[in-house]
């Protein structure tokens, strides 16, 4: 009997694991949510979409992470959820990430001093957590200029 639960348990594990890893994660839009002069921070929302070609739903219970330009980390991301993300569906969620101004200026400064300014590159390096067992799911999501000038 142990090992029939042992072995549900385990399978369950498995399909919610394999589920989560099957979900496609990007960024879909931004924009400009505040700037905190008094603060030095830049609110950003960032519309990340996932889909899910699953069968069944998931429930996104957080994402995390932090992201860079031109590899300087200047800021994160920490966002709880309770939203069930439906099988074989996209659904665009909106994430707020608080950049430091101060390291967007270095970040700036890195990339005028590459000497081509289109070779500009903001990265989100994280996770989204998935179902009441908070499975980490790892996202890696590189913007380059061109995803930038299209509003991506």
């Amino acid at each position: 009997r142990l090992l029939t639960i042992g072995l549900g348990v385990g399978l369950l594990y498995y399909g919610i694991l394999r589920g989560a890893n099957a979900l496609i994660v990007g960024i879909h839009s931004y924009a400009l949510r505040s700037i905190s002069i008094m603060n030095g921070t830049i609110d950003l929302t960032l519309n990340f979409i996932i889909k899910n070609p699953l069968f069944v739903g998931l429930t996104l219970r957080g994402i995390k992470g932090d992201i860079y330009i031109q590899g300087v980390n200047v800021g994160g991301v920490n966002m709880q959820y309770d939203y069930f993300i439906s099988g074989g569906h996209t659904h665009v969620i909106p994430v707020v990430a608080t950049l430091q101004a101060m390291e967007i200026g270095s970040a700036a400064l890195a990339n005028i001093q590459s000497g081509n300014v289109q070779s500009l590159t903001i990265a989100f390096d994280g996770h989204i957590y998935i179902s009441k067992y908070n499975v980490p799911v790892p996202v890696q999501i590189t913007l380059d200029w061109g995803d930038l000038q299209n509003g991506k």
